[in-house]
């Protein structure tokens, strides 16, 4: 009694639950198939359920079969767990309910949760190794600075002559870490959390922050490369499960993250309800939409198959995007270890030069 009383305690609240994004598409895609298969919504949460035990997943099922049962409908339950099924899937959901066509709506659904997945993914492992030749670049700086060189550094000081600038630099660097090392970590993590909270609360940081980034040249082909692969398809699954094309603008503009694109999708939600059409929007904003976009959504609304324009404008970005990640992390490696060897050596130069300088001296 008092486990199943915190169970459905620890759902309701949300209390620590975190699934993750492969639960999340294997309870979907399960889902689905079952629903195709006719089978009752109750028995195929049931049956999924049962494949969830000690797990996260089986919680928040519980509450989910209890709503059902209650006559709640599946998207009112899902809705429950925000943190776990966003706004979209419960979009989705509720247009296939609605019009009884819930088995393809959670296909389509699954499908997205896949390739939303395969994008992260593939942005994580285009940054993780240039990550981690930084780290490794910071780290023997710091080993370099504040421990070995201060350790050479009463040798060079008794020989009375004068230091090569490169040497004289390098001990200059090596005092200011010994004695502000830490005050300048700490204010350095100060300002990183200020920054951080100030993007959280308020939207002009976030808006200034997605703007920077989109003028660096790399990170703009990056992240306009995501939110065009990501947000077209959005919009093609909405508009294939008979969400109206203003209201999946809308329903998109709340799922974006970037402020920019977020704006810009509801932008175009209010223009198309004034009879504006979408791609005349692509177009008047470049530095967010590549021009071949806003071509193939014209021929889309031409033909009148803007669901499959959506759909075909984000498998071209999806492959473009898999490209520049792979050769975004190709170019950026390198070039990573060449400032890190630019630096090794210039230490190890600033060490070496006084010492060849003093046996010279005793040789002479």
């Amino acid at each position: 009694m008092n486990k199943n009383f915190f169970r459905s305690v620890v759902a309701y609240r949300g209390i620590g639950l975190r699934v993750s994004a492969r639960d999340q598409i294997s309870f979907v895609k399960q889902l689905s198939t079952l629903s195709g298969a006719h089978v009752p919504l109750i028995e195929s949460l049931q049956m999924i359920r049962d494949q969830y035990r000690a797990h996260a997943l089986s919680i928040i099922l519980d509450t989910i079969i209890a709503d059902v049962q209650n006559g709640k409908s599946l998207s009112k339950s899902l809705s429950r767990h925000p943190a776990v099924f966003g706004d979209f899937a419960l979009s989705v959901v509720a247009i296939g309910e609605a019009s009884g066509t819930l088995p393809y709506s959670l296909g389509y659904l699954a499908q997205e949760l896949h390739k939303r997945r395969l994008l992260r993914r593939a942005v994580a492992g285009a940054l993780l190794y240039p990550a981690l030749i930084a780290a490794a670049t910071l780290l023997l700086s710091v080993f370099l600075m504040a421990y070995l060189f201060p350790k050479l550094m009463p040798i060079f000081l008794s020989l009375h002559t004068q230091l090569p600038l490169s040497t004289r630099v390098v001990i200059g660097v090596s005092e200011f870490l010994r004695h502000y090392g830490l005050l300048l970590a700490f204010l350095s993590l100060l300002l990183l959390a200020a920054w951080w909270l100030a993007r959280r609360r308020y939207m002009i940081f976030r808006r200034a922050s997605a703007a920077a980034a989109m003028r660096a040249p790399f990170l703009k082909t990056l992240i306009r490369g995501y939110n065009m692969a990501q947000g077209m398809r959005s919009l093609g699954l909405l508009l294939k499960s008979g969400m109206p094309l203003p209201l999946a603008f809308s329903t998109l503009a709340k799922l974006t993250h970037n402020p920019l694109y977020a704006e810009e999708w509801s932008a175009m939600a209010e223009a198309l309800d004034h009879g504006e059409e979408v791609s005349k929007r692509l177009r008047a904003r470049e530095d967010l939409f590549p021009r071949s976009a806003a071509h193939m959504i014209a021929a889309g609304e031409r033909s009148g198959e803007m669901a499959e324009s959506f759909m075909y404008v984000a498998k071209a970005h999806e492959s473009e995007f898999e490209e520049y990640t792979k050769s975004f992390s190709t170019l950026l490696e390198p070039a990573l270890m060449i400032v890190m060897g630019l630096f090794v050596g210039t230490v190890a130069i600033s060490i070496i030069t006084p010492i060849y300088g003093l046996t010279e001296q005793l040789h002479s």
